[in-house]
């Protein structure tokens, strides 16, 4: 367990830390193209220190997208809303967090190696941690807690369709059974106390690698989720008699809530895409486990 020190905050160490994790932790050469951007660069006067733009430039040529491709998976309308940030001359001191997450939606996990969020995120000013202090403090474990968590039925059912920008989607779906629990698992530490929780295990790929199919996951049905956490949306269905029922569920991220409908993203395939309100029986947080272990 570590703890991460030398915070800095001020513009001028940010963009060194930026430029930091880029040499860390982006690990292909550089050679002049002639791409959208425009610049060639010089392999013989030295590389220069480089700018927020070419460093995305960097992380997309790696991607192998275009900048087309770019736009439509970071949900703008076309190229011409994200070239500028990808052009070499583009050196804010530091990149906007909503328009690095919209960046991080299309590029994380592509290229080789996959590009990783906290490439993209690092532009934002927060630091990359290089040093770590061990804590004198003992690794939480199961041993000896409660076997009292209720762990529900779930299993993988066809895929449902809901409407996205560009007409409807296909989305993997989890069946739910909450008559009864299928079994007890042990409480983490964190979560005693928390006498309405449950837990699921995953099935399907479409949040990998976040949760891979058997992975357990523990829910929070009492605290609010927050736009960016993990939930379970439980859907409404009516059965012959009339009678509300809840029997399928989805396992997603909360993007966007409105007063007429939610928005949620996956990851396999990823994409985004809206869930009427009015079909919605519950939604609620899934506790991440640093949070159940930690609090």
């Amino acid at each position: 367990m570590t703890e991460l020190l030398s915070h800095r905050s001020n513009a001028a160490k940010a963009r060194d830390d930026r430029s930091n994790a880029h040499k860390r932790y982006v690990r292909f050469d550089r050679t002049s193209v002639n791409d959208e951007n425009g610049r060639r660069m010089s392999d013989t006067s030295g590389m220069a220190e480089q700018t927020v733009g070419s460093i995305l430039g960097d992380l997309r040529r790696r991607s192998g997208l275009s900048l087309d491709d770019v736009a439509k998976r970071a949900g703008y309308k076309g190229r011409s809303s994200v070239q500028a940030y990808f052009a070499n001359h583009y050196d804010p001191a530091r990149l906007d967090s909503v328009v690095a997450e919209k960046l991080a939606m299309a590029l994380v996990g592509l290229g080789t190696p996959p590009i990783e969020r906290h490439e993209i995120m690092a532009l934002v000013g927060i630091p990359v941690p290089t040093e770590v202090a061990p804590i004198d403090q003992p690794m939480p474990t199961l041993r000896g807690a409660p076997r009292d968590l209720p762990v529900f039925g779930t299993a993988l059912g066809a895929d449902l369709k809901f409407p996205d920008g560009d007409g409807e989607v296909e989305v993997e779906q989890t069946l739910l059974t909450l008559t009864e629990a299928i079994t007890y698992v042990r409480r983490p530490p964190a979560m005693e106390g928390m006498n309405k929780a449950y837990a699921l295990f995953v099935v399907g790929s479409s949040m990998e690698p976040r949760y891979r199919p058997g992975e357990p996951v523990f829910i929070d049905p009492v605290r609010p989720p927050q736009i960016g956490d993990d939930v379970i949306i439980q859907l409404f269905r009516r059965n012959d008699d009339g009678e509300g029922e809840v029997v399928a569920s989805l396992v997603k991220t909360l993007r966007r809530r409105t007063a007429h409908f939610i928005e949620l993203e996956q990851y396999e395939p990823r994409l985004t895409f809206k869930v009427p309100n009015s079909q919605i029986a519950h939604l609620h947080r899934i506790i991440s486990m640093r949070e159940a272990f930690f609090g």
